[in-house]
């Protein structure tokens, strides 16, 4: 399986993928280590471009609002 992310900011390199919030010790991925690609964007074309690869399950995990209602449909 191989993951790859989609952020609305850029994360270009690897500090800016660590992850900074609160992790449960020995769990996660706080180094950003485990995605293969990092796609990022706030327009429908970015996110159409990320939605073109070959995904297979999608796993949207982003606050519900007026920016993120309707986001896939």
């Amino acid at each position: 399986m191989s993951v790859i992310v989609y952020t609305a900011n850029p994360r270009p390199t690897p500090l800016s993928k660590h992850d900074t919030g609160y992790i449960v010790p020995h769990t996660g991925d706080p180094d950003g280590s485990i995605p293969l690609e990092w796609y990022s964007g706030t327009s429908k074309a970015s996110l159409h471009d990320f939605l073109s690869r070959d995904i297979d399950l999608l796993l949207i995990s982003i606050p519900l609002t007026k920016a993120t209602e309707h986001l896939l449909g």
